[in-house]
């Protein structure tokens, strides 16, 4: 009788040893979600690195702030809804972005320069955070206008005067900078500008 409690007392003890403490089980698996998200967005979970059980459920839920637009989540490089339940039945990554809208309201200055020559340029932005009218000079011509658009962070304008017109392309590189290059409506004048925000 004893030789046979013994033996299930062995029994049990290499039992317990499969299952605690130094192995762990499907639902004792440690999972990781990675989270970065950009600039211009509230919402949560925040950037960082978050451990979770097999099978937990984490929520997730983002907006944009006012001036930024093209939301994007990704979870593991594939675009999801901007909120949902990730379910943690292994690593994940989710990435969070959007895109800044810049403003050029206001004036600015700068060069416009033509061959050797580099004029003084200076212009004035009026109107959305897209679209809007334009004054400006550039050397000694008189004072002209016209208008701009943007799209990201590429902006076209124009500066008229009467039926003449130069046309202007470039990249906003941030909020104080902006440059590219410029062609007259005729054609055959071209050449490259920048501004700086005053």
């Amino acid at each position: 009788m004893k030789s046979k409690l013994f033996y299930l007392l062995v029994v049990f003890y290499l039992l317990g040893l499969l299952v605690y403490p130094g192995c762990k089980t499907a639902a004792d698996a440690q999972y990781v979600l990675t989270v970065t998200v950009g600039e211009g967005i509230t919402g949560t979970p925040a950037t960082g690195s978050y451990s979770y059980t097999d099978a937990d459920l984490v929520n997730y839920s983002y907006s944009l702030q006012t001036g930024y637009e093209n939301l994007v989540v990704q979870l593991d490089g594939v675009t999801v809804g901007n909120n949902g339940i990730i379910s943690m039945n292994m690593s994940h990554i989710l990435t969070v972005t959007a895109e800044k809208i810049f403003d050029p309201n206001g004036d600015w200055e700068g060069w416009l320069y033509y061959m050797t020559i580099d004029y003084p340029f200076e212009v004035t932005f009026t109107g959305g955070l897209y679209s809007g009218s334009t004054t400006g000079s550039f050397g000694s011509s008189p004072l002209m206008s016209g208008n701009y658009s943007i799209s990201g962070n590429q902006i076209t304008f124009d500066l008229y005067i009467g039926s003449s017109d130069i046309h202007y392309w470039g990249t906003i590189t941030n909020d104080n900078n902006m440059s590219g290059t410029w062609e007259s409506f005729s054609g055959g004048t071209s050449g490259n500008w920048e501004l700086t925000r005053l």
